[in-house]
């Protein structure tokens, strides 16, 4: 789906800037995904038995190959991801 999204980003951007900013926009939020992960501690385990269970990196690569889905996951999924880190007693970088 974001190869489909990448490659007529690519084409619109012949034409008009938006293909870049979707491009953009695509990059910018799987890598914020991937540094907040991170951030959070997410790794495997975390909600065992359960399909999003994954690492940043696992994280990173889903939104950057298929973003439609899975950046709303990872939005979704993460207030379990903030309340397993506050109740480690650690506070969340900005």
């Amino acid at each position: 789906m974001t190869i489909v999204l990448v490659l007529t980003a690519f084409g619109l951007f012949k034409k008009s800037p938006a293909g870049a900013l979707v491009l953009l926009l695509v990059i910018g939020t799987s890598v914020w995904v991937y540094a907040d992960a991170r951030n959070l501690g997410v790794r495997r385990g975390i909600r065992p038995g359960k399909a999003l269970d994954a690492t940043p990196g696992q994280w990173f690569v889903f939104c950057l190959v298929f973003w439609i889905i899975f950046f709303p996951s990872y939005l979704a999924t993460r207030p379990v991801y903030v309340a397993r880190h506050r109740s480690n007693g650690r506070t969340i970088r900005n």
